[in-house]
């Protein structure tokens, strides 16, 4: 025996089908009743308007002779008898002056309704004001079922040539209605009948036909034996070959690719339990190897950071000691902040009598390679300055340009190298208050009384393949005084990406930067510095290494005579 699901007929496919086809079904007998009914009432209404004219032509020929001879009595009487047609409910009877002679029942008069009850005589003008003035029956047109029409034909003389007045004849809808009103009641009733015997016969038909079955597949369903599905079938007892019938086979299709997938998992379940033995072996194996290489892997990293941090250590001893500068340059700052642990742009200072040199050099690459590079730089500059004598930076910068040059073999065919650097020198002298300035490729900004000053650089850097070992470099000349400060700076700083739209910090930034913070300490201008930087790039990665020297003269300068600071 079957066992009901306990789907409440509410609830079930065929309820919820017939209820959204009775829904339709509904609406469409709705319209096509309402349609019906509206179509019957006009059809009654025309007939009635047609028997209303045959009524009035029928009283046209005594009514002309009574408006002829101007008796009222035989119009009063011609229009009580009017007035008890059952379809009438108003007469109008006017002279050929369209001048109201007889009145009755009720009648329409500039779009409203008067209820004029009695027939009324106006046998003059002032009969017809005072007489209307004192009916308190005016009021406007009704719904649809209230609603007044009138017929109206003209009234000839007895002769039959001329018009001598007009007669109008009222009836309203509700007359119509009333003439209708058992057709609508057995329309509706049609309909009712109708859909309550559609609902009844898809209910009993959609049981039998629809709902049973599915009983009997949704407990298939539940009683399905995945132990045997090979012999598992069911039959949803339809007859022909229906939608359920289609379901029925599609059912048992898929129990037998079941039983047959299921098998076919069992096989491979096994097959994966002795493939992951291997494998877990393996991965034993693998991992204890793994283990070793990383292991191998740490003490080299460890080895190498340790070699780093030892160039690290290198690099820091090329700076110049900063007490020690700030001896003789005391309203200054240093920003040297390398991308890795080591990079590749470096400053150096040199104290030379009653003067002093400060230089930023910017070498290619960073890391490890630019580390080497400044190291390079660092020697040379050395060279130069402290063992050659050189104090020009013009002179300097040349130098520089032929030692690196040939130093990395790039005036020859066979080089494999490509690397050098762009330079900023200057030669400060205070006693002769003057500055002069020597460039490759980097710039010298300063500001006087808020204003600020570029002094640019040679179009030419130092070293690079194939270079220029003859190129003279420009010294520049700028006229010290109070409350001046200067600036060099690599293009770490003006190169970093950032910002909401991730673009570079820019010259024109850097330069509006440093004129806003001129007048303030150079300690605190180096904060300022280091935090718009650090704003501005964000989330950003580091592009490069970032050097800023700034320097000035707010305060006396004290120079000692020796060498290298």
């Amino acid at each position: 025996m079957l066992k009901d699901p306990s789907v409440s007929i509410d609830k079930s496919i065929a309820t919820q089908l017939l209820g959204k086809v009775f829904g339709i079904y509904f609406l469409i007998a709705v319209v096509v009743t309402a349609t019906h009914m509206f179509l019957e009432f006009e059809n009654n209404k025309e007939i009635l308007i047609q028997d209303l004219t045959m009524f009035e032509s029928t009283l046209s020929k005594g009514i002309g002779e009574a408006l002829w001879n101007e008796d009222t009595g035989i119009l009063s009487a011609i229009a009580t008898g009017m007035l008890k047609h059952p379809a009438v409910i108003g007469v109008q009877i006017s002279n050929e002056y369209e001048e109201d002679v007889v009145l009755g029942g009720t009648i329409r008069r500039n779009g409203k309704r008067i209820d004029v009850g009695r027939i009324v005589l106006l046998e003059n003008e002032s009969g017809v004001v005072e007489r209307l003035s004192n009916l308190d029956t005016t009021r406007k047109e009704g719904v649809f079922f209230s609603e007044i029409f009138g017929i109206s034909s003209p009234i000839l003389s007895p002769e039959g040539e001329d018009i001598v007045g007009k007669v109008v004849v009222y009836s309203d809808t509700n007359t119509v209605f009333n003439r209708v009103k058992s057709g609508f009641m057995m329309i509706i009733l049609n309909a009712i009948i109708k859909t309550a015997a559609l609902w009844t016969i898809f209910l009993i038909l959609s049981r039998k036909l629809l709902r049973r079955p599915l009983f009997i597949l949704t407990n298939a369903t539940e009683q399905v034996n995945f132990e045997n599905l090979e012999n598992f079938k069911i039959d949803v007892k339809t007859s022909g070959r229906n939608e359920l019938k289609v379901l029925e086979e599609s059912f048992n299709s898929m129990t037998q690719k079941l039983d047959i997938s299921m098998k076919k998992q069992k096989q491979a379940e096994e097959e994966l339990r002795q493939l992951n033995e291997e494998l877990e072996q393996r991965v034993r194996d693998r991992t204890e190897q793994l283990n070793r290489t990383l292991e191998e892997v740490k003490e080299a990293n460890r080895q190498i950071m340790a070699s780093i941090q030892y160039a690290q250590h290198i690099q820091n001893s090329l700076l110049p000691n900063l007490k020690e500068v700030k001896s003789y340059l005391p309203d200054s700052f240093f920003i040297w902040q390398p991308r890795d642990i080591v990079g590749g742009d470096i400053f150096y200072t040199h104290l030379a009598g009653a003067g002093f040199l400060v230089s930023v050099v910017d070498c290619t690459g960073h890391g490890v390679p630019g580390a080497f590079m400044t190291m390079l730089a660092s020697s040379a500059l050395r060279r130069i300055i402290s063992e050659e004598g050189y104090l020009d930076p013009a002179e300097i910068l040349r130098r520089l340009n032929v030692i690196i040059t040939t130093a990395l073999q790039q005036d020859t065919e066979h080089t494999l190298s490509d690397d050098g650097m762009d330079a900023a020198i200057c030669y400060v002298k205070p006693d002769e208050n003057r500055l002069i300035f020597a460039g490759a490729k980097l710039p010298l900004i300063y500001v006087h009384q808020n204003e600020i000053k570029i002094v640019k650089g040679d179009k030419q850097s130092i070293g690079y393949k194939n270079p220029d070992l003859n190129f003279n470099f420009t010294n520049k000349t700028v006229e010290l005084a109070e409350e001046m400060s200067f600036y060099l700076s690599s293009d770490g700083f003006i190169d970093q990406m950032g910002g909401n739209k991730g673009f570079p910090f820019g010259n024109r930034r850097f330069t509006k930067l440093i004129q806003e913070q001129h007048n303030k300490p150079f300690a605190d201008q180096q904060q300022q510095l280091l935090d718009a930087f650090a704003a501005y790039k964000g989330e950003h990665e580091r592009q490069d290494d970032v050097t800023v020297v700034g320097f000035g003269f707010k305060s006396s300068i004290e120079t000692n005579k020796g060498g290298r600071a």
